[in-house]
């Protein structure tokens, strides 16, 4: 799945960044959003994850 490709996963101070959980809840989160708020949604969780 592409989504999944998008957010990282690095491993912080020897911890993931999100777990695996959260990816699967943000990536059904776009999923289900409308489909011209895709690359809006995409972009909002993109720079929520730069913080």
């Amino acid at each position: 799945m592409r989504l999944l490709s998008v957010f990282p996963t690095k491993v912080q101070d020897g911890e993931k960044r999100l777990s695996d959980g959260m990816l699967v809840a943000i990536t059904l989160m776009i999923a289900e959003s409308k489909a011209e708020e895709k690359d809006v949604m995409v972009k909002l969780i993109m720079n929520l994850l730069k913080l």
